[in-house]
């Protein structure tokens, strides 16, 4: 990335005008010879100059995507409601105490609690949290499941 002149991944996200097709290896591997890769990018919009859809329009107006937390709606609707409990945000702001909720968790709720750990490193760091958030699931949870 930085050897391409790029500091941060936004700057790169839907940038396929930067994908080249590499001859050599695609015909290093058996598999690949003959396979044009050109058809496959070529209804892909030009966005190096409109970065628009990097944007959000809350009500306030557009606004860069990294200045807002939790109005995108990309998180599930279980870890919105989790990262919106009172008593855990509670816990988080306080830095102190302790609080125990269950919910019930479907396949399709991904990435179940991202936004909570996101919530306590944003507020605490790596190391800072003195709190407790204990968080109980009943059901079967999708993809990503504990992966924060």
């Amino acid at each position: 990335m930085a050897h391409l002149g790029y500091s941060k991944f936004e700057d790169l996200i839907g940038r396929a005008d930067l994908l080249k097709e590499s001859k050599e290896q695609l015909e290093r591997v058996v598999k690949t010879k003959g396979i044009e890769l050109a058809p496959f990018f070529s209804g892909v919009p030009d966005s190096s100059k409109d970065r628009s859809f990097l944007r959000t329009s809350p009500e306030t107006g557009s606004v860069s995507k990294d200045s807002i937390v939790h109005i995108n709606k990309f998180s599930s609707d279980l870890d919105r409601e989790v990262s919106g409990n009172d008593e855990i945000k509670k816990v988080i702001a306080e830095n102190a105490g302790e609080t125990v909720q269950t919910y019930n968790i479907k396949n399709t709720d991904r990435s179940t609690c991202a936004m909570l750990a996101g919530d306590i490193a944003r507020a605490h760091g790596n190391k800072g949290f003195k709190g407790t958030v204990n968080v109980g699931f009943y059901g079967s949870a999708g993809q990503s499941f504990g992966a924060f």
